[in-house]
């Protein structure tokens, strides 16, 4: 799903609400010079369409998301009376924090006219980490399959036939071999082996050139060791998935911040995704470098628990700006767990660089991983523009990662003029105003695309309407006077 371009439209809303309050002010001062123009009126039609434009702000603000869906299903067999089910789909913004849904209930006790219990074996995907009961979207949608057990009061008798079925979830390449046949039939107590690993020979998804990977038949219906398995007395499902890694690298390497316009003083949090271990394989020297500019002054950090992070540590290191020197922050951080921290002064000191150190990875480390940075928004932003880079390193190579957005600083906000203000001066010198009048300063502001300061000429069009007014007042006067 793309994501909406909201600099250009903010850039726009702004001029617009510029236009508008220029208007007001036209108005205002031509009505007290005709004395015929009911000002307030005037005033407060304007300030509905003022109000209505500002309110474009709230709905591009809005829309300025990535939404994908959360679905579950349950596979056969399954109790009659079933509460608790979740609604699916369910859709969620990326970045959000999204709790797995509860487990069903049942009140059945009895399976095809057999007494027993029913059982649920919980939520599971591959799709997504799941830490405890939440996770955090991503930029794709999450299937989740749930399954029940049923075991009967007598323990079942030993020659019981039952099945193994076998599902693959998700995209999938065009050509697959070596899929097993699904479903089959076993005994209870027989040893079961399970399916071998579709193939593939396709090398493209969607007119992209990449790699098809499958990653394996999983299963809570049973304990599988090594690749066999005991028959249980009831039926059994094994699902699979497939992953498709473009030749470039992607899913892309991004960075996102949560607005695209700002205040001084307030906070903004980047979001870091898509710098998982791509390669197939281990790599070593595995770096991850966040990059802020000027005007981001580094808060707090977010780090997950990593995907196969388990006996992986990493340290923290920083630069400030002015000095070359790395400083270590702190050593031995579990990968496997979650990990929040601060550095010295936060909020108030620009780093220049801030480091995570892994080491050596194995392959798909930090998949579907998300990492959040917040920062304190100052007033030294070059041009009103803030700008956060990033880059991977691994195996002594270097991977940018993209940053596309770059949030505006806002201006602080002008207070309502008086009616004293140089917009309305004497009548007896309509044509003079002061050389230093604020009409005559144009309005410099940064162009984001160029970082050029250039003045625009909506004020100096306006002196020019205003001033054209004016004369046209006084001429009514002098005709009505005659």
């Amino acid at each position: 799903m793309k994501k909406t371009n909201l600099h250009k439209r903010c850039t726009l809303t702004h001029a617009v609400k510029s236009m508008v309050a220029l208007g007001i002010a036209l108005i205002m001062v031509a009505g007290l010079i005709l004395d015929a123009v009911p000002v307030s009126a005037v005033a407060a039609d304007f300030s509905a369409a003022y109000s209505h434009i500002d309110s474009l702000d709230d709905d591009y603000s809005q829309n300025d998301n990535y939404e994908f869906t959360v679905t579950y299903t349950i596979f056969d067999p399954a109790p009659a009376n079933v509460t608790n089910m979740p609604t699916s789909p369910q859709s969620h913004n990326a970045g959000t924090i999204v709790t797995v849904a509860g487990v069903p209930q049942t009140t059945s006790t009895t399976n095809n006219g057999v007494s027993g219990t029913w059982a649920f074996y919980g939520w599971n995907t591959t799709d997504v980490v799941v830490t405890g009961t939440t996770f955090t979207m991503p930029y794709n949608n999450v299937h989740f399959t749930g399954s029940w057990r049923f075991t009967p009061d007598n323990g079942g008798d030993p020659g019981d036939p039952y099945t193994v079925t076998y599902t693959v979830i998700g995209p999938a390449p065009a050509n697959v071999t070596n899929m097993p046949t699904s479903p089959q039939s076993h005994n209870a107590g027989t040893i079961v082996t399970v399916a071998g690993i579709p193939q593939t020979t396709s090398t493209t998804n969607n007119g992209v050139s990449g790699t098809w990977t499958f990653y394996g038949w999983n299963t809570t219906d049973v304990v599988v060791t090594g690749t066999t398995f005991t028959m249980p007395h009831n039926n059994v499902h094994f699902t699979g998935s497939w992953r498709f890694t473009p030749d470039n690298g992607r899913p892309q390497m991004i960075k996102n911040p949560d607005r695209t316009v700002v205040a001084v003083g307030e906070t903004l949090d980047w979001t870091l995704r898509g710098f998982h271990n791509y390669t197939g394989g281990e790599v070593t020297g595995f770096t991850l470098i966040d990059m802020p500019g000027k005007g981001l002054n580094f808060l707090s950090g977010s780090l997950p628990a990593f995907y196969n992070g388990q006996g992986i540590t990493y340290e923290i290191r920083y630069r400030v700006y002015g000095s070359s020197q790395w400083s270590t922050h702190a050593t031995g951080i579990d990968a496997s767990s979650p990990f929040n921290f601060t550095l010295p002064q936060p909020g108030n000191l620009f780093y220049t660089d801030i480091g995570f150190f892994f080491g050596d990875v194995p392959a798909n480390f930090a998949l579907n991983n998300t990492i959040v940075l917040t920062f304190i928004v100052s007033a030294d932003a070059p041009n009103n523009v803030l700008v956060n880079d990033f880059i991977l390193i691994y195996g002594g190579r270097e991977r940018p990662g993209d940053s596309p957005d770059q949030p505006l600083v806002e201006p602080p906000p002008l207070s309502n003029p008086p009616l004293t203000s140089p917009l309305t001066p004497p009548l007896t010198s309509p044509l003079t105003p002061p050389l230093t009048s604020p009409l005559t300063q144009p309005e410099m502001r940064a162009n984001p695309q160029t970082g050029d300061n250039s003045r625009t000429s909506h004020t100096g069009m306006g002196l020019t309407a205003l001033i054209g007014i004016i004369l046209l007042a006084n001429k009514i006067k002098r005709q009505t006077a005659a």
